[in-house]
C-alpha cells in the first residue's frame, strides 16, 4: 500500500495516493506507529489538492493527539501542522523541508 501511494503521488496520480493513505489509516491500529507515517502523508498530499481539508484534518488531530504522535512521525506532523497555521496566517516561507512535498474526510481516520 505504501508503495502504491509513493508510486501515485510520484506520477501526479495524487487522489489514487490519497485512496492508498486513507486505505492504510482504516487498516492499521492508531497504536500501531505507522498509523502515524500513513496520516503524515495523508495530510503531506492533503495540503496539495485541498489545503482546507488538510487544515481540518491537522485541527481534529490535533484535538485527538496533543502530542502529534510517536517520533518522528508525530514531529513531522507538527511540521505541517505548523506550515499550514503559516499558510493561513499569510507568513508562509515557502520552505522547502520535507513537509513540502507531499483532508480527511469522514473516513480520513
Amino acid at each position: 500500500m505504501k508503495a502504491n501511494a509513493e508510486l501515485a503521488e510520484e506520477d501526479g496520480k495524487l487522489d489514487e495516493a490519497l485512496g492508498h493513505w486513507r486505505g492504510a489509516l482504516t487498516r492499521l491500529n492508531p497504536s500501531d506507529i505507522r498509523w502515524y507515517e500513513a496520516k503524515y502523508y495523508l495530510i503531506r498530499v492533503l495540503i496539495k489538492v485541498d489545503p482546507e481539508r488538510a487544515r481540518e484534518v491537522i485541527e481534529q488531530h490535533e484535538l485527538l493527539n496533543p502530542s502529534y504522535g510517536p517520533s518522528p512521525w508525530g514531529e513531522r506532523i507538527a511540521q505541517l501542522a505548523k506550515r499550514i497555521n503559516e499558510q493561513n496566517s499569510g507568513v508562509s516561507k515557502g520552505s522547502n523541508d520535507q513537509a513540502t512535498n507531499p483532508q480527511e474526510s469522514s473516513d480520513d481516520q
